[in-house]
């Protein structure tokens, strides 16, 4: 905003800041697709400027990515991470 010659201060901008993100996430909660009960986890091996990369992604029936995960290692703790926000979405499910 300076760059535009305009003067805000910082409590003003924090107020606008948590007003629209609360209005963003309710509008990308509407519009967010359901997903299915059953899903499948695809892993590959990509190559991202130069280096050697894992990309996780957890699909459901219809093929739609509901999560994703892109690390440098392939070890038990990725899998964690890629699995924990899904295992908490699907007991809320059920």
């Amino acid at each position: 905003m300076a760059e535009r010659g305009i003067q805000v201060e910082h409590s003003t901008f924090y107020r606008w800041v948590t007003r629209v993100s609360l209005l963003l996430k309710q509008d990308f909660r509407q519009s967010k697709r359901p997903v299915d009960q059953r899903w499948c986890i695809d892993e590959t091996y990509i190559k991202i400027k130069e280096q050697w990369k894992y990309l996780y992604r957890v699909a459901d029936t219809s093929c739609r990515t509901f999560n994703f995960l892109l690390t440098a290692k392939r070890d038990a703790a990725a899998a964690l991470r890629l699995l924990s926000p899904i295992s908490i979405r699907l007991t809320l499910l059920c």
